[in-house]
C-alpha cells in the first residue's frame, strides 16, 4: 500500500520515454539487415512450400 500513493506523487519526466525511444530506434536499424535475411530465407521457403510466386 506504500508505493502507489507515492508514485501518484511524483512528477515524471518526458527524457526517459525519449531516450527508449531513441534506443529502440538505434537498435531497430542495426537489427534491421539481419531481419531482412530472415524473412527472405524462411519466406521464401514457405512460399515456394504453399505454390506462392510473386
Amino acid at each position: 500500500g506504500k508505493v502507489l500513493p507515492m508514485l501518484q506523487n511524483q512528477q515524471f519526466s518526458s527524457v526517459p520515454p525519449l531516450l527508449v525511444w531513441l534506443w529502440a530506434g538505434v537498435m531497430t536499424a542495426l537489427f534491421w539487415p539481419l531481419h531482412m535475411l530472415g524473412v527472405k530465407l524462411v519466406y521464401s521457403k514457405i512460399h515456394a512450400s504453399l505454390g506462392i510466386s510473386k
